[in-house]
């Protein structure tokens, strides 16, 4: 196995996901943006995060840091 880099947590902003390695951002509801990536459990995800559904539906799970949960489907990518 070899080493991806992992930016999950970086700043970004959810208008410009393309900043992020897996060109997902998600937007908490303080406004503030950070890089996440798909994950199908917890463990595929840095400490402090949860896999989770995106707010508004989506059907992908992502890694969303459980004390900044997205506020809207809208603000998570």
């Amino acid at each position: 196995d070899r080493c991806v880099p992992n930016d999950t947590g970086k700043p970004c902003q959810a208008a410009s996901p393309e900043l992020c390695r897996t060109g997902l951002c998600i937007e908490s509801e303080d406004g503030i943006g950070a890089c996440t990536k798909a994950c199908n459990t917890a463990a595929e995800c840095p400490s402090g995060y949860a896999c989770s559904h995106a707010a508004g539906g989506s059907p992908e799970k992502v890694c969303i840091n459980i004390e900044r949960p997205c506020s809207s489907g809208s603000n998570c990518f």
